[in-house]
């Protein structure tokens, strides 16, 4: 489930302008996104964000939006652009 939430955000960031990608991720976040943690990341400058070691992202950014299964713990790391 947080997967798929986080990749409907990134649809929406991405494609927002798109009435049936916009529809989809809409659908998405409203069946599971009352379930789950949201989190909003900000690196100054661009980071890779990496959770349980696998990265978030492609390529570096400076903003980052993701969902968690509440209470789970996660290791986090975020590593600067040089």
């Amino acid at each position: 489930m947080a997967t798929a939430a986080t990749h409907a955000t990134e649809l929406l960031r991405r494609y927002g302008g798109d009435k049936d990608t916009r529809a989809i991720a809409e659908t998405i976040l409203s069946k599971v996104g009352g379930q789950l943690a949201q989190l909003e990341i900000s690196c100054r400058g661009g980071c890779m964000l990496l959770v349980d070691k696998k990265a978030v992202a492609a390529k570096p950014r400076d903003q980052y939006t993701i969902f968690t299964q509440p209470g789970r713990g996660r290791s986090w790391a975020s590593l600067p652009v040089a």
